[in-house]
């Protein structure tokens, strides 16, 4: 309530007026998909996608979106007006299993989420509460690796040494992602890892 109310002050919003906070909508052919193959989800936010600038959240189903046939699915999204703690909290604990079915929340197995604390906040704490209850939360490689490498791309390296720079942080790029795809057990990391520590020095 009181995040509502600080809201509507926020945006100069009189008593007898209303606004639109959030929306989470789902469509029956894309429910039905999730319903099908519920194990593996990916979650994210998209920004610049709507003339109000409201972030839209994104649910893919199955290996990060693809059914029996190979097809990408979305299978939920909810415009929303901020990507604060509480709107997550929202999501999790209302919107998703009103409009996807508590029972299905709870065939999941693992659920994707980029590093944003609170996008996965909210759902840790509602996979200890059961609403999501066989699944475990992680974060997407795609997001640790791609995104963080162009949100923090290591300084910027002289002119003549740029090709050696680009050279060696794709190297290390494709490194990292191997882990994530081909190392199965705590061996074949801990020597990965000391073969990368070797390179790097």
């Amino acid at each position: 309530f009181l995040t509502a109310k600080e809201t509507r002050e926020a945006l100069r919003v009189k008593d007898s007026e209303q606004v639109l906070l959030a929306v989470a909508f789902v469509c029956d052919d894309k429910r039905r998909l999730f319903e099908c193959f519920p194990k593996v989800t990916c979650w994210d936010t998209a920004l610049k996608t709507n003339r109000e600038k409201r972030p839209l959240f994104l649910a893919c189903g199955n290996a990060c979106g693809k059914d029996s046939q190979n097809m990408t699915f979305t299978y939920l999204r909810a415009f929303m007006p901020s990507e604060c703690l509480w709107v997550f909290n929202w999501l999790y604990t209302r919107a998703m299993p009103q409009l996807l079915g508590r029972n299905v929340l709870k065939r999941t197995n693992l659920s994707l989420t980029d590093g944003d604390k609170n996008e996965y906040g909210p759902l840790e704490a509602e996979i200890q509460n059961g609403t999501f209850g066989m699944s475990r939360h992680a974060l997407c490689g795609f997001h640790l690796v791609d995104r963080s490498m162009v949100s923090n791309p290591f300084g910027k390296p002289g002119g003549k040494k740029d090709e050696d720079f680009q050279c060696v942080k794709r190297h290390l790029k494709n490194w990292i992602y191997s882990c994530m795809v081909t190392v199965e057990i705590e061996a074949e990391y801990k020597t990965s890892k000391g073969l990368l520590l070797d390179w790097l020095g």
